[in-house]
């Protein structure tokens, strides 16, 4: 009897295999390449223009948030931190930079546990933001978390009233911030800060806004790219939607901006005031080698221009100072790199617990 190895049959299969793969792959890139042509050219795609020369100052902060936990107790004990880093910018000089940090630390169970940290970190954003906005400082505020938080958190809540409370707190400190906040920010009052969202995220939101809505976007855009869209949907969800945006965006390119009214939400997302006023997106690419962000902006697409929109996205390609793969506008990197939640404090956090148990216990 013939034997033959694993390796003889993966070279056999791989040589029998190879010329048909070949084909299909071939076929699939001229067709990606086809229409991510036809959808740059029909308006998909706009140009940003950046001045290299300008000196103009820039006022931006990240925010970003970190968290950790140890078991104790029969629980959790956890740390969350929330950080905005400040920088003032004029070309590739940095002439000023801040930070404002808010921590939180408790105890848990552990039902829930990844979702409930989680609104511990969203609430402490929240108290930063309310911070930045009382200072008036910053022109620009960068999230590394959405701005909406969808239905699948509060399905926690349902499985265990017990913490109910926590989410019922969460939905009113952030309704409560934008009630009282909108008016401070962009495009509600024209001279007001812009707050953004900046993360990375499946280019399908957009393709699918504009198969709902041909007048998704504040941005013009050809008939037929739209038609395109619903046309060609299936060929387009076979093609991989965020691989074909990665073909249509550039360096110093943006998508259209959409609009999430368009988007098949369950209703039930946060913030209930953000409903009213709606929630644009964007997609870009600042440099050659840094990836594709996504911007999302509170507004409807009738109080946005498309010159704002290529304003704010300008500002973001400033603020990049560096051309990678892991490249975003600095005060969000700084964010990212300096917030922390050292377990080591738990740790210590933790026996201090046991010696006041021990105290407890002689009483």
């Amino acid at each position: 009897m013939e034997r033959s190895t694993l390796v003889d049959e993966v070279a056999a299969e791989i040589e029998l295999g190879l010329p048909e793969t070949a084909r299909r792959a071939a076929e699939r890139l001229h067709k990606l390449d086809e229409i991510a042509t036809h959808l740059a050219r029909g308006g998909l795609r706009r140009r940003l223009t950046v001045d290299p020369y300008s000196s103009s100052h820039l006022e931006m902060v990240g925010v970003s948030t970190a968290r950790s936990s140890i078991p104790a107790f029969g629980g959790l004990l956890y740390g969350t931190s929330a950080l905005a880093h400040g920088l003032r910018i004029a070309r590739s000089d940095v002439l000023d930079a801040w930070e404002i940090s808010r921590i939180k630390v408790g105890d848990m169970d552990y039902f829930g546990k990844d979702e409930r940290m989680r609104w511990q970190q969203i609430l402490l954003v929240y108290e930063v933001l309310e911070v930045l906005l009382k200072e008036g400082r910053p022109r620009i505020i960068l999230l590394d978390l959405p701005l909406f938080i969808s239905r699948r958190e509060e399905a926690t809540v349902f499985e265990d009233t017990m913490i109910a409370a926590e989410w019922e707190e969460l939905e009113s400190r952030i309704n409560a911030f934008w009630v009282k906040h909108l008016g401070q920010l962009y495009p509600f009052s024209p001279d007001g800060v812009v707050l953004a969202s900046l993360r990375s995220h499946s280019a399908t939101s957009l393709f699918a806004a504009l198969l709902k809505n041909p007048n998704t976007t504040p941005d013009p855009i050809d008939e037929e790219t739209a038609q395109l869209v619903q046309g060609e949907w299936t060929l387009l969800r076979q093609l991989g939607q965020s691989r074909l945006l990665d073909q249509v965006l550039s360096a110093l390119t943006r998508s259209i901006a959409y609009s999430y009214e368009d988007l098949d939400l369950d209703p039930r997302w946060q913030p209930q005031e953000l409903h009213h006023v709606g929630i644009l997106g964007l997609f870009m690419r600042a440099r050659h080698r840094t990836g594709i962000w996504h911007i999302q902006v509170p507004g409807h697409r009738t109080q946005w221009s498309s010159e704002a929109l290529d304003q704010l996205s300008i500002n973001l390609i400033r603020a990049t100072l560096y051309d990678d793969g892991s490249a975003i506008p600095l005060p969000l990197w700084y964010a990212q790199q300096l917030v922390r939640f050292p377990k080591e404090l738990l740790y210590a956090y933790r026996e201090c617990i046991a010696e006041e148990l021990k105290l407890h216990d002689r009483r």
